[in-house]
C-alpha cells in the first residue's frame, strides 16, 4: 500500500472504515421499495436488449412499475441482479463501496474550491461517518443516490478539462438521480469564479467552459422533458 499515492490510500481507507461501520446492514433484507425496483422487477432480472428498450421509455410499464423514471438506476441494479440474484449482500457492499468513492471524491471538489488539504480530508471524513447518510446507503434501492453523487462529483472534477466525459458523467447522474442537476450549477459557480480570458481561450470547445454548460443545460431540458413525460404516466401524478 507504500507504493499508493496519499489520495488512493485515502480511497481504500475510506472503503475499509465504511465496510466497518455499515457492516451490521450488509445482511439486511429487501425491504420497501426493494421489491419493485430489484427483487420483484422482470426487466431488471432479464436485462435483455427487450428489457433495455422498455427501461429507457419513460412511458413504457417499467416506469409505472417502480413510479420513477430513472434508466440508469435500474440498470444499475440489472447488473447487480446478474452478479448476486437474490442475495443482498453484494447490493449492500456495492452501495457502501459507491458512499466511500463519493465521500473521497469530495477531498478534491473541496480542494479546487480553496479548502485546505487537511480540511478537506476532515470534511469528506465527516460526510463518509455522517448518521443522515445511513438510509441511503443501507437501502438496497438508494442505489441511485449513492451512484448519482458519485457520478456528479465525477462530472464536476472532469470539467472544463475533459468536457466529453464530464458531460457524459452528468448524463448518466441524471438519469440515476434528478437531484445531480446540483452539479451544473456547481460547475458554473466555479467557472464564474475562476475564469480568465487566457484560460478559457484556452480550453476545449467553442466558448470554453461556459460553451459546455450549455450542452449540460441542454441535457438538462431533454432530461426534464423525459422526467415529465414519465410521471404524467406513472402514479408520481397521483395525489
Amino acid at each position: 500500500m507504500s507504493s499508493l499515492s496519499p489520495l488512493t490510500r485515502r480511497l481504500a481507507l475510506f472503503a475499509l472504515v465504511a465496510l466497518g461501520v455499515y457492516a451490521p446492514a450488509l445482511n439486511g433484507d429487501f425491504i420497501s421499495d426493494d421489491q419493485h425496483y430489484v427483487r420483484e422487477n422482470p426487466y431488471v432480472h432479464a436485462l435483455d436488449w427487450s428489457s433495455l428498450v422498455a427501461i429507457a421509455d419513460p412511458t413504457s410499464v417499467v416506469t409505472r412499475l417502480v413510479e420513477n423514471y430513472a434508466p440508469v438506476h435500474l440498470v444499475l441494479h440489472g447488473l447487480e441482479w446478474q452478479l448476486f440474484g437474490p442475495e443482498v449482500f453484494g447490493y449492500h457492499v456495492v452501495n457502501v463501496l459507491l458512499h466511500a468513492l463519493a465521500a473521497w471524491l469530495l477531498i478534491p471538489v473541496c480542494r479546487r474550491s480553496g479548502i485546505p488539504p487537511l480540511a478537506a480530508s476532515a470534511g469528506a471524513a465527516i460526510f463518509l461517518l455522517h448518521p443522515a447518510n445511513v438510509e441511503s446507503v443501507a437501502w438496497i434501492s438508494q442505489l441511485k443516490s449513492s451512484s448519482a453523487l458519485a457520478l456528479s462529483l465525477g462530472a464536476i472534477l472532469a470539467h472544463p478539462r475533459r468536457p466529453l466525459l464530464a458531460s457524459a458523467l452528468f448524463t448518466l447522474a441524471l438519469f440515476a438521480k434528478p437531484f445531480s442537476a446540483f452539479a451544473l450549477f456547481v460547475v458554473a459557480l466555479f467557472a464564474w469564479l475562476r475564469r480568465r480570458p487566457a484560460e478559457a481561450a484556452a480550453e476545449p470547445g467553442t466558448g470554453g467552459r461556459f460553451g459546455w454548460l450549455a450542452v449540460w443545460l441542454g441535457i438538462l431540458l431533454v432530461f426534464g422533458v423525459l422526467e415529465s413525460l414519465a410521471f404524467s404516466k406513472s402514479a408520481g401524478q397521483a395525489p
